[in-house]
């Protein structure tokens, strides 16, 4: 848990059970009990809708889940995930009708 008072002071309302806060110029995510949940390293941050946070990194706009993640990088990884899952069990089926 990281002290309260290390913090400047430019917290938001709480939304979905987080705040933005500020460390150093940086924007992150607590929980009501100041657990910082979401590193302080975007540039801008807004409040969570739905599960989901608009902020900025380096210039760049990101949509974050309630850990950090980015949700396009996410979506990516779980696409990619399934089709190989699906490439798989197609070898797999294609492997038993060889053999028959």
């Amino acid at each position: 848990k990281i002290p309260f008072f290390i913090y400047i002071a430019k917290f938001s309302i709480f939304s979905e059970g987080l705040a933005v806060v500020r460390k150093n110029g940086k924007f992150g995510y607590v929980d009501k009990k100041g657990n910082l949940v979401v590193d302080c390293v975007y540039d801008t941050a807004a409040n969570f809708e739905n599960g989901i946070a608009y902020v900025k990194d380096n210039n760049k706009s990101i949509k974050i889940n309630k850990k950090g993640w980015d949700i396009d990088t996410v979506r990516i990884i779980t696409i990619l995930s399934s089709i190989t899952i699906i490439v798989i069990v197609l070898c797999l089926v294609a492997r038993k009708y060889e053999k028959i």
